[in-house]
């Protein structure tokens, strides 16, 4: 299981004003603008940066109004979102062995299994990055936090990050992120495409 490649030294003070930021309520379109200020050597890869300073793109629930977040909430995803920017930044810097961080798929799929019943190990990629989540925000470690929320002795066992990563739900959970990825670079695209339009 290893990290992510690192594109952006976690020792540098840029590295460490940008994982400040999020916490601090700063959109992530302004990383993009001060990265592309401090270009690296070698350079990050544009759909890289893209997707890691990108928007959220959650799953629109077709049981609620198109223009809201169906079940999630705006609040919640607003709770949660900073999150995501950290752990997007922490991917940046080689420090996680998450392609897409367990906080984002999570908040992606969460409307997804409201709407309907999904293939077993898409459950169990969604049930591990729940518990990844709330373990990063509760700072406990899974195997409790499960417990505590009715898991443990004849439940479903919680997924291993080894299964994830490197085990008989990687397939799965690599074709997920790569999905995720490719509509986070896609809105952020027509977002930046949007915002340079001429006024009339």
């Amino acid at each position: 299981m290893q990290n992510q490649p690192q594109y952006l030294d976690p020792s540098s003070t840029l590295a460490r004003m940008l994982k400040a930021w999020p916490e601090n309520g700063l959109p992530m379109q302004l990383v993009g603008l001060v990265m592309e200020a401090f270009p690296q050597d070698p350079p990050i890869p544009v759909a890289v940066l893209r997707y890691a300073t990108g928007p959220l793109v959650v799953h629109v629930s077709h049981k609620k109004d198109a223009h809201d977040l169906g079940w999630l909430g705006r609040d919640t995803l607003a709770l949660w979102r900073p999150r995501v920017d950290i752990e997007r930044l922490e991917i940046l810097c080689g420090e996680r062995p998450d392609i897409v961080s367990p906080t984002e798929i999570w908040l992606v799929m969460y409307n997804a299994t409201m709407d309907a019943s999904l293939q077993h190990q898409i459950t169990q990629i969604y049930l591990w990055a729940a518990m990844r989540a709330y373990t990063a925000a509760q700072k406990q470690f899974p195997a409790d936090l499960y417990n505590t929320m009715g898991g443990g002795d004849g439940a479903m066992p919680m997924p291993t990050d080894e299964q994830v990563f490197d085990g008989y739900l990687h397939d799965e959970y690599a074709a997920l992120c790569r999905a995720i990825i490719t509509k986070v670079v896609a809105a952020g695209r027509e977002r930046s495409r949007t915002s340079r339009k001429p006024a009339r």
